[in-house]
């Protein structure tokens, strides 16, 4: 569950709009057993939820992380969202677990503050 807090109506639209697209990359995450297309999806799903943290901030107390891996996808990179600053890395899994680092802190509430002026 997301919480979603709009103190702005100009975030309504963007808000469903973003949604939208989240339900549609969850439809085909859970109804793949292929790891390979699974770490392709995630990849859209975190880009996606990058996008979404960026345009509304964390309600929580603690930041969230976007980690990045120069690696995954032949040397393309990757980035995701972490709940904290230690690497787990979603693309090589076991292999390589702790390949990449973090990109960018997004701290709570800081984003939608700003975009609010």
């Amino acid at each position: 569950a997301v919480e979603v807090e709009l103190p702005n109506p100009k975030h309504i639209s963007k808000w469903n709009k973003e949604a939208a697209e989240l339900e549609t990359t969850l439809v085909k995450l859970t109804g793949t057993k292929d790891i390979q297309l699974f770490r392709k999806n995630f990849y859209v799903l975190s880009e996606q939820m990058m996008l979404i943290a960026k345009q509304f901030g964390s309600t929580g107390q603690k930041p969230f992380y976007i980690l990045h891996c120069p690696m995954a996808f032949d040397n393309k990179c990757a980035n995701w969202l972490q709940p904290n600053d230690q690497t787990r890395n979603p693309y090589f899994g076991a292999q390589m677990l702790k390949c990449g680092g973090v990109k960018q802190v997004i701290g709570p509430k800081t984003i939608r503050k700003e975009g609010d002026k």
